[in-house]
């Protein structure tokens, strides 16, 4: 037979209240609260830390961006500079000095003598100049006759300077004459 106890047994307050399937529920239910803000906590850190990276890419981006505008401009310049270079160069190269200037370079070739103007055309060169006294003017003409060609004298007019403020009076001779060159260079 079949036995059975009708006495009650008294329950406490505690044990009636919280049962152990209560106390699994709070716990599984802590347990998923923690997991899920550590998830939230560890994608949040993410998040910011991508942001971060962004960021510094952005700013990377910038500098990058200044720098080709920079080396567009340095582009630029080298391209105008190369130009200027070449016809720098071009000009170099088809700049000459007339042989005959060298005549008048030299100082004892213009003993007593000062140059106002010179011309060079085809072949002929074209002198205006000073000179202090005859004798010096003849021994210029008879140089620029040896050494550069043939002289056509033009003219040549005796002048005087005077200055009040020294009390100076000086005459000299001004002259223009053509030289047919003998061999232009």
């Amino acid at each position: 037979m079949l036995r059975f106890n009708f006495a009650e047994v008294k329950e406490s307050k505690f044990a009636k209240y919280v049962r152990p399937d209560l106390l699994f529920l709070i716990l599984v239910l802590l347990v998923v609260f923690s997991i899920s803000w550590a998830y939230q906590n560890s994608f949040k850190e993410q998040i910011r830390a991508v942001s971060q990276q962004i960021d510094t890419l952005n700013r990377e981006r910038q500098r990058l961006n200044k720098i080709k505008k920079e080396e567009k401009r340095y582009k630029e310049l080298k391209k105008e500079l190369q130009l200027k270079l070449s016809v720098v160069s071009k000009l170099d190269k088809g700049r000459q000095v007339p042989s005959v200037l060298y005549f008048f370079s030299n100082p004892n070739n213009l003993n007593g003598i000062w140059l106002d103007q010179l011309s060079l055309r085809d072949g002929i060169l074209n002198i205006t100049g000073n000179a202090y006294t005859l004798d010096n003017l003849k021994e210029f003409l008879s140089k620029v006759e040896t050494k550069l060609g043939e002289v056509i004298f033009k003219d040549a007019v005796r002048k005087s300077y005077q200055s009040k403020d020294l009390g100076l009076k000086v005459n000299y001779y001004n002259f223009r004459i053509t030289v047919n060159l003998k061999e232009v260079r």
